[in-house]
């Protein structure tokens, strides 16, 4: 493997990501002089493509001057082709049609189309202002970043009033409005949004609240239980319904599978 060969099919702008691949799976068999002769099978295995794929992304490769091959032979028969790895040669741009005074006035013409562009732009700009559908904001250099009453910039100009209880900062709301919670603001939880997580989160801190609760009462009752039955054993109040139960499951059985204790 080359490892110039690699850096160098790596830094390459290639917009096929097969081709690419290809490329790379050579410069990963090439020798010393960027020189290789792997079969297409060798390479679709390696590359996880068909054969076919392969065989259309080496002719691109060598139209595009990323490689050059050379058939090979052994013993009369055709073998695996050579593949010699290069750097295409850079393309010539084409003249410019017309004489130099064309030429100079090309600039010209691009300016325009900029104006024109710049010019549109302003236009529809001026037309989302008038439907009160513009994004941008006035200049405010020199002025103070919120004056007061106005909500800061990632508010809504018609904010929902807050919800009683919501901020989750004392007083005080979210950083931005350390005095008193703003509305429709969500660091200070009076957002819809806010409100909902809050409500949900209440709503599953109740659930696990009554699902403990429930486990509680049943482990006090089980340990109730279990003491109880603990007092009647020492007192031996339970010998007199065990043997009355010994009787009558004795009395249940058939005659031939009575056993005398």
């Amino acid at each position: 493997m080359s490892i110039e060969a690699m850096a160098w099919a790596f830094r390459q702008d290639i917009p096929k990501p097969g081709a690419k691949l290809v490329l790379l799976a050579l410069c990963d068999f090439a020798d010393e002089s960027w020189s290789c002769f792997p079969g297409q099978a060798t390479l679709a295995e390696k590359t996880s493509q068909g054969e076919r794929t392969v065989r259309r992304h080496l002719e691109w490769l060598e139209e595009e001057g990323f490689i050059v091959s050379h058939a090979r032979f052994s013993d009369g028969r055709r073998t695996s082709n050579r593949y010699t790895i290069h750097a295409p040669r850079p393309r010539t741009p084409p003249p410019p049609s017309g004489s130099s005074a064309s030429g100079s006035e090309a600039p010209a013409e691009e300016a325009k189309k900029g104006g024109r562009k710049r010019a549109g732009k302003r236009t529809k700009q001026a037309a989302r202002t008038a439907t009160g559908q513009s994004d941008q904001r006035p200049d405010t250099a020199g002025e103070p970043a919120n004056l007061a009453g106005e909500p800061s910039g990632n508010h809504q100009r018609n904010p929902l009033p807050p919800a009683r209880g919501d901020s989750g900062h004392g007083a005080g709301g979210c950083a931005a409005h350390p005095d008193s919670p703003a509305a429709n603001c969500r660091g200070c939880r009076t957002s819809p949004r806010a409100r909902r997580i809050a409500a949900e989160a209440q709503e599953k801190r109740e659930k696990d609240e009554r699902a403990r609760s429930r486990d509680r009462r049943w482990f006090q009752e089980d340990r109730a239980r279990r003491v109880r039955a603990a007092e009647l054993e020492a007192q031996g109040a339970l010998d007199g319904p065990r043997q009355a139960a010994r009787e009558a499951l004795r009395r249940s059985r058939p005659r031939g599978d009575r056993r005398t204790k």
